[in-house]
């Protein structure tokens, strides 16, 4: 119950903070497209970290 608590409780704000904090700087340099790119970053980097770990562990190739 303590790990559900910490992936769906506690972690949405600090993902948050710092989506927000990446669309700021991203706005105050490249102009006022900060919050786009700083959310198709974030679902750039979470596919990318599904495709690393798919590799790495071998156990899930054997799921399908």
């Amino acid at each position: 119950m303590s790990f559900y608590s910490v992936a769906f409780l506690g972690f949405p704000p600090l993902g948050s903070l710092i989506t927000g904090a990446l669309a700021g700087i991203i706005g105050n340099r490249f102009g006022h497209h900060g919050v786009q790119l700083a959310l198709g970053l974030g679902g750039l980097l979470i596919a990318l970290m599904a495709i690393i770990v798919t590799f790495a562990v071998p156990r899930l190739r054997e799921l399908e």
